[in-house]
């Protein structure tokens, strides 16, 4: 007990110490009640006075500082109480604010929309409240603060503003009622009226709108919104076929005169015809912007109709010459010489039509030198013939490749997804990187490729949305694990999805880094956060530790000193009760086979000296100790019990013949489930002797038991 007493008030004050540490008051203080009422349960009588006067030392000069600390603790806490209680008044003030607010903003919005309901005498009531209450409350300025007394300046000022308001969202609401009753029509011919009518009703609208305060306009301004939008989309049908026709007249006006600006004369009165009948197709509205261009185009082409005779003759002579010269230059470039040949007729046709018989003889001789000009491409445009049949058959093949694939028996388990992508990836590139073949076969080539392209795709989206899904799960189940509260076993089980996730195929290229992004978070935070836990676990088995090395060292002092069986087993509970970490297991063990081999000496020296005392008995022929007395249940004789106490003890008889018999009865009532041991055999030989034995048994029983 003083070992225990001496050990309990060690822990007690290192605790109370500890206290000291801590800044929690409520904790602290609680703490500190349980560790007094646990001083006050320990018996000191156990110890001596000197011990007590000591350990009164340590407790009062502990129990001085730690009452000072929680004192300040007190104050600190009282303090926090009260920063507390006067947010919460504010905290209240500001949402009684805000409530008022709530209400006189309703109330405004009523009387916004139905200004027959409008109360007057009730928002300013209100509104005198709420200046009341704010400048009652006494806010501390902040942030939010500031906002609310903004709202509510907002919410006065609207209120004095109320009747002018009401006013000018009435004027708003009735010009929008007029644009409203404007039509529409897919009549061609009531289009401008329309749309003249819509115009100036609809800038009416937006200039009551320009009176409402901006706060306000949002809903109007939304409703305006709608109303313009339902009216354009009504009327777009033919909005869209006036403004297309109108920018394509725009552009062929452009042509023209770019045109008439290069002397081609011809070619822009072609063009012009066309920007007429464009021009004829739109109303008043929509011919405007091209009333004055027209006008211009007429006069600039009518001027050019009459020089354009006369300006013709010297060009075309000049155009046969560079003709005549070309023909006679080898071709080094077919596709040039066919684009030259392309060119030249193309000037040709623009110099006019050929009336007089020498213009007629010019044009047979042009049409000759052409046609020698020619000459040179005919071959290089078979050969590019020759080739295109070629790229033709190669990408038939290829095709052919990619219905092969479609083909394939994608449901077997044991396909190759991943061969049979690269397949597809690796046919799909050689038909872009294939020769070119005339525009009409690429385009029935390329729909028979794109068919089968899109079936192999198909088969391949399912495969990666199939994938995707599986790894989608996986991040499900990580996410999950990374709520666990058993982090060790949510990384192990982690680690399983890991090599899960290595098993499912490719998920396509977004859906495949979006869902690893994802995945390898979950995993990143998870294994971090069991880092942190395992450190956090590492400092408080430390602590553990701490105090567990300090029982064990109180063990470890009280087993130098104990003398009985007794003390021993207590000294045995109590190390099985300690919590200790690995780091002290080799310690632990150490001090288990102390306490097992001291019990093993003490219980031989109460066995020593129970038999010291027996034989000391025998040797006087006094009475027998009571733990060696027992009643006769055997029917042997005191050689044999003798011999038998030998053979267990593993002493050598005098009669080795008598040993052997003995040995093999002993073995006989061993297999007949009789056990008996060297004390049962001892107290059955003092019982045959009646209490007394010869000196020659004595001094063999002696050397038996080495007294």
């Amino acid at each position: 007990m003083p070992a225990k007493v001496e050990a309990d008030t060690r822990v007690v004050l290192a605790k109370l110490n500890a206290l000291r540490d801590k800044h929690d008051f409520q904790l602290v203080s609680m703490q500190h009640a349980e560790l007094l009422q646990q001083w006050q349960a320990i018996e000191l009588k156990w110890l001596s006075e000197e011990q007590v006067s000591t350990l009164d030392k340590k407790y009062s000069a502990i129990t001085q500082k730690l009452e000072s600390h929680i004192a300040q603790l007190s104050k600190e806490h009282e303090a926090a109480q009260q920063v507390l209680a006067e947010q919460q008044r504010q905290v209240l003030a500001l949402a009684s604010l805000e409530a008022i607010g709530e209400e006189i903003e309703n109330a405004l919005q009523l009387g916004l929309e139905t200004p027959e309901q409008i109360q007057q005498d009730w928002l300013e009531a209100k509104v005198a409240k709420a200046k009341d209450t704010l400048a009652e409350a006494n806010l501390t300025e902040n942030q939010n603060v500031r906002d609310v007394k903004q709202h509510l300046t907002n919410l006065f000022n609207q209120v004095e503003q109320l009747p002018q308001l009401v006013s000018a969202i009435a004027e708003f609401k009735e010009a929008f009622d007029k644009l409203n009753t404007v039509a529409t029509s897919e009549d061609e011919s009531e289009f401008d009226s329309l749309k003249q009518q819509f115009e100036h009703q609809q800038k009416l609208a937006r200039k009551k709108l320009a009176s409402i305060p901006n706060r306000l306009q949002g809903r109007f301004k939304a409703n305006l919104a709608e109303a313009v939008n339902s009216w354009q989309q009504a009327m777009a049908p033919l909005t869209n076929k006036f403004e297309k026709n109108q920018q394509a007249a725009k552009r062929k006006a452009r042509d023209v005169k770019r045109l008439i600006e290069q002397g081609r004369f011809n070619v822009a009165f072609g063009v012009f015809k066309g920007f007429e009948e464009l021009y004829a197709t739109l109303t008043e509205y929509y011919k405007q912007p091209l009333t004055s261009l027209k006008a211009d185009l007429e006069t600039q082409l009518a001027e050019a109709k009459d020089w354009q005779k006369y300006a013709s003759a010297p060009k075309r002579d000049a155009l046969l010459v560079e003709v005549t010269e070309l023909a006679a230059t080898e071709c080094t470039d077919p596709k040039q010489r066919a684009e030259q040949v392309k060119q030249l007729r193309r000037r040709w046709n623009e110099l006019g039509r050929l009336d007089t018989d020498a213009e007629k003889q010019q044009g047979e001789l042009f049409d000759q030198h052409i046609e020698l000009l020619f000459a040179p491409c005919r071959e290089y445009f078979a050969e590019q013939e020759q080739q295109r049949e070629q790229a033709k058959a190669q990408r038939v093949e290829i095709i052919t490749q990619m219905q092969q694939l479609t083909e394939l028996n994608t449901q077997s388990d044991e396909f190759d997804w991943k061969q049979f992508e690269s397949k597809f990836n690796r046919i799909a590139k050689t038909w872009r990187s294939a020769g070119n073949v005339d525009p009409k076969t690429y385009r029935e080539l390329q729909a028979q490729f794109k068919a089968a392209q899109s079936q192999v795709q198909s088969q391949l989206i399912a495969f990666h949305k199939a994938n995707a899904e599986q790894k989608a799960a996986l991040v499900e189940q990580a996410t999950l694990l990374s709520q666990s509260d058993d982090l060790a076993a949510a990384c192990q089980e982690l680690k399983a999805l890991q090599q899960a996730w290595q098993t499912i195929g490719f998920a396509g290229m977004k859906a495949e880094n979006t869902l690893w992004q994802q995945f390898r978070r979950v995993n990143d935070d998870t294994f971090a956060k069991r880092s942190a836990e395992f450190e956090q676990q590492k400092q408080v088995q430390q602590q553990n530790d701490e105090v567990a090395a300090a029982q064990l060292a109180e063990l470890e002092s009280a087993l130098e000193v104990v003398v009985h069986l007794a003390q021993l087993k207590d000294l045995t509970v109590k190390l099985a009760e300690l919590e200790y970490s690995k780091a002290l297991s080799a310690r632990v063990a150490q001090l288990e086979a102390a306490i097992s081999a001291k019990t093993a000496l003490i219980s031989k020296q109460a066995e020593q000296s129970k038999l010291t005392a027996l034989f000391a008995a025998l040797e006087s022929n006094s009475e027998l100790p009571s733990q060696f007395q027992a009643s006769l249940t055997t029917n042997l004789n005191a050689g044999q019990l003798l011999t038998r106490i030998e053979i267990l003890a593993g002493v050598e008889s005098a009669d080795s013949q008598l040993r052997m018999t003995e040995q093999v009865a002993m073995l006989d009532d061993k297999h007949r489930g009789e056990h008996a041991d060297v004390y049962y055999y001892l107290k059955q030989l003092l019982a045959v002797s009646e209490g007394s034995v010869s000196a020659d048994t004595l001094a063999r029983l002696k050397a038996i038991f080495a007294i």
